[in-house]
């Protein structure tokens, strides 16, 4: 017995080591499928298996909440108890093909209902024994109906932009961030060459006009590189192989970081409009050109009879009607040359083209050479002008020329719009930094309607046959532009008809230097200081009586009517002074002074330019030219004067224009 005993202790020895092995691997395999659960059941993803005959060996929590169950609910059961038959049907195909052996992977709507329906994206994948055979497959499900839903909208957004895009008179396009262009509208349709790459990019260039493509592409790449916006002009060949402009711009599109995500774009034509301001800009030429030449012929006449008023004035007897109708041609002389300035520089001011001479200049010189150049029409109405400045010196920066314009068609505007007798007032004062001046009247006012625009080019109050002298209507505009160009600002108030009007202006102050004062050399000469003169000038009238006027001051003076005779004249004559008419028969006076530059007789000859040109361009090609001077007709004869003082008494010959 007692070598029994320990035999069966023996014996029994692997069998409780077995039982031991079996409860340890039976425990690791149940925290083993805890863990598998823990985590399946923490997964977004619904997760099953199941065997070769279809039943479920394993679900994760989310995989059984999609049919209202607990995972042991369903573990154990066939996928068809599950799905019900109607369901099963729709995925019997797929089980099919897995339990093949195929992979398989669906998208599928999960719910019937159309208001906010749900989508899964399904896997199946087939697990395989060692032999070979499918032993089972693994599920996956996931929801990808928020997915969808911003697939959706992503769609309809690019449909109402293509939609938008097509709707448009553009070309529109977008590109990648590297410049590639990835899409244009229907309107592509119209133009030639624009092909799809094997990239899903589009070629543009061969549309773009040659002489403008290395423009465009070298302004594309530039934005493309800097992410700045892209804007060229240029020809695009349309499907007719004719070419017409467009205005191409292009736009970033940036992240957070500022990179560029993508481009959109716009080719617009403007081809009628470019050829539209190409006619603006030929007929403003004309325009200009016209009024060149309407003020030159306009001056031309008008100098003849300046300079025979002035013969009257001298050789008359001062015989008191005589000198009566004297005053009033010459105030009429004065008031068309007035005119033809005030057109010419409408023209200056629509193109840019005034310039400023500034100075330093004191405010009593400016308002007094204001009411000299108003003076001859406040008088001619009876009207009584009172003038009031500060007692101290006021200074301003301006252009002494444009400023007294300014008072000066202030004054006029005054005058033109107020009755016989009437009053008219000019103030200034010290505001601030500011020089305010103002121009009263208690004339006919203005009316409500028109003050609001009464600087705006030709506007005027109502015509009338007692308002004959009322101008252009470009007087206001004038004051405006000038005063803005002094950095200024101009106003207009009236309470209405009947109530008189009145005109602010406002200046910058200028302070803490002294001014420069014009003064005018007296016109007057004497016999000692007279000299040869030779006048050049295709109208008689003009040429003779400026004769008439300058050997009544005791000079030594000779005319010829043409270019050749001017320059043969000169040469034997060999005048000290030369009053030349620029728009000469056979040789203009440009080339004259050129001729008369090259000869040595007459290279140091002042040449003074008496033209009916005034435009500034003319002013400088007559500098340019060889001239001196430059006056426009009609020409004063004060100023021949002072140029002639000037020249014998300090031999001063700096150019100058008038």
């Amino acid at each position: 017995m007692t070598n029994k005993a320990p035999k069966r202790r023996r014996e029994n020895v692997p069998e409780i080591a077995e039982i031991s092995r079996f409860t340890e691997s039976e425990g690791a395999a149940a925290e083993s499928e805890r863990l598998l659960r823990l985590i399946t059941d923490c997964s977004p993803v619904s997760i099953c298996y199941c065997g070769a005959d279809g039943t479920y060996k394993f679900v994760n929590k989310l995989y059984a909440e999609r049919f209202g169950a607990h995972p042991r609910d369903i573990v154990g059961k066939t996928i068809r108890d599950v799905f019900g038959e109607s369901g099963y049907a729709d995925v019997e195909p797929y089980v099919g093909a897995v339990l093949s052996g195929k992979q398989v992977v669906f998208e599928k709507q999960c719910s019937s209902n159309p208001i906010s329906p749900r989508y899964v994206w399904v896997t199946y994948e087939p697990e395989f024994d060692h032999t070979g055979r499918v032993a089972g497959f693994i599920g996956t499900v996931l929801d990808i109906t928020e997915h969808k839903g911003t697939e959706r909208e992503l769609r309809e957004s690019e449909a109402h932009f293509h939609g938008l895009a097509d709707a448009m008179p553009h070309l529109v396009w977008t590109a990648r961030p590297d410049g590639s262009v990835d899409y244009y509208n229907s309107r592509a349709q119209q133009y030639e060459s624009i092909t799809a790459c094997e990239n899903s990019s589009w070629e543009w260039r061969p549309i773009v006009h040659e002489d403008d493509l290395q423009r465009t592409v070298d302004a594309w790449e530039s934005s493309v590189r800097s992410g700045e916006i892209y804007e060229c002009e240029h020809r695009l060949r349309l499907s007719d192989g004719s070419f017409r402009w467009h205005l191409s711009r292009g736009v970033p599109l940036k992240n957070d970081a500022g990179e560029v995500i993508k481009w959109f774009g716009t080719a617009t034509d403007v081809h009628d409009l470019r050829k539209t301001e190409q006619e603006l800009r030929e007929n403003d030429r004309r325009k200009d050109e016209f009024l060149a030449m309407l003020s030159h012929e306009l001056r031309n006449p008008l100098a003849p009879i300046r300079n025979a008023i002035q013969a009257i004035k001298r050789i008359g007897p001062p015989e008191p009607q005589l000198q009566q109708l004297s005053d009033i041609i010459g105030r009429q002389v004065t008031h068309m040359a007035r005119l033809v300035d005030d057109l010419l520089d409408v023209s200056r001011i629509t193109q840019n083209k005034i310039t400023l001479r500034k100075e330093r200049l004191e405010l009593m010189t400016v308002v007094g050479r204001a009411v000299e150049a108003s003076r001859p029409l406040i008088d001619a109405h009876s009207h009584r002008l009172t003038v009031l400045l500060p007692p101290d010196p006021v200074r301003v920066e301006g252009d002494m020329t444009r400023l007294a314009q300014v008072i000066s068609n202030l004054l006029s505007n005054a005058a033109k719009y107020t009755e016989e007798g009437g009053n008219i007032w000019l103030t200034a004062e010290v505001s601030g930094g500011e020089v305010v001046l103002k121009v009263n009247d208690d004339g006919v006012g203005i009316p409500a309607h028109i003050l609001p625009h009464v600087f705006d080019l030709f506007t005027q109050a109502e015509r009338s046959l007692d308002r004959s002298d009322g101008g252009l209507g470009i007087g206001l505009t004038l004051v405006r532009h000038l005063v803005e160009l002094h950095g200024g600002r101009v106003e207009a108030h009236s309470e209405g008809l009947g109530k008189g009007s009145e005109f602010v202006v406002r200046l910058p102050k200028a302070d803490g230097v002294k001014s420069k004062i014009e003064t005018v050399a007296p016109a007057a000469v004497t016999t000692a200081n007279c000299c040869r003169i030779l006048v050049v000038d295709d109208n008689m009238d003009a040429g003779e009586s400026m004769v008439t006027l300058l050997k009544l001051d005791g000079h030594d003076v000779r005319v010829t009517f043409d270019g050749l005779a001017a320059v043969e004249s000169a040469r034997d004559f060999r005048p000290q002074v030369v009053l030349l008419d620029i728009g000469l028969p056979g040789m203009d006076g440009y080339e004259v002074a050129r001729r008369l530059r090259s000869h040595d007789e007459t290279k140091d000859t002042c040449l003074i330019a008496v033209t009916g040109y005034g435009r500034i361009e003319d002013r400088e090609r007559t500098f340019a030219s060889g001239f001196d001077y430059h006056l426009t007709k009609p020409v004063d004869p004060g100023d021949v004067e002072e140029i002639i003082n000037n020249l014998m008494t300090d031999g001063s010959n700096a150019p100058v224009e008038s």
